[in-house]
């Protein structure tokens, strides 16, 4: 089915919590069912049996698109996604969207944060190192090494089975005072701003 822009596509899934978004760094090897959304270069990764939606300005790709983007916008093609997204999307997967250029990755992290400002139990999984969590109450499952980041005061409060809690205080923003802790199991978040989990499970 042919749908006339972003807007159009999302509606008719209005139904569903999971969203996939395939990025231009994706590496491949995992066919998606919709609803999905490619973006620019991620459109790549679009099987010739695969519905899904195609989007972008055309940068980093020469495949025709659903819908094409102006290349003099002064936006990234993830914000144009997320700013179409409606709140029954609150578990979203985003695939090739880390590496790369450092300034790219900076960006979509400070696009991810500005998204679930205006959200309440979201959670986006950024490939398997990171997960970006609105205001809410949270409970990750993990063993190793991990980080906690925020961009502003979240009164995040870390606890369950880690080497080190915050105490009431929370987390500082724009600081290290979530670097490196240690998790044997059940990770506890508590926040009123987003945070963001980075995992390490090679240390």
């Amino acid at each position: 089915m042919k749908f006339k822009n972003l807007k159009y596509y999302l509606d008719e899934y209005r139904s569903k919590s999971t969203l996939d978004v395939i990025g231009p760094l994706f590496e491949g090897g995992k066919i998606f069912n919709d609803p999905v959304i490619y973006v620019d270069g991620g459109s790549r990764f679009r099987g010739p049996q695969q519905e899904g939606f195609s989007v972008g300005d055309g940068d980093s790709t020469n495949i025709a698109l659903d819908e094409s983007l102006n290349t003099k916008k002064n936006y990234s093609d993830l914000s144009y996604v997320l700013s179409h997204l409606s709140e029954n999307f609150n578990r979203i997967n985003l695939h090739g969207f880390l590496g790369g250029r450092r300034d790219h990755e900076l960006m979509n992290l400070a696009e991810i944060h500005t998204f679930l400002k205006a959200k309440k139990q979201t959670k986006l999984q950024l490939d398997k190192t990171v997960i970006a969590l609105s205001c809410g109450q949270w409970e990750e499952e993990y063993h190793g090494s991990f980080s906690v980041f925020c961009f502003e005061k979240s009164d995040a409060v870390i606890s369950g089975d880690v080497k080190y809690r915050t105490d009431s205080k929370g987390l500082s923003k724009l600081s290290s005072h979530g670097l490196s802790n240690q998790a044997t199991g059940n990770i506890k978040v508590s926040c009123v701003q987003p945070v963001f989990l980075f995992f390490n499970p090679s240390t």
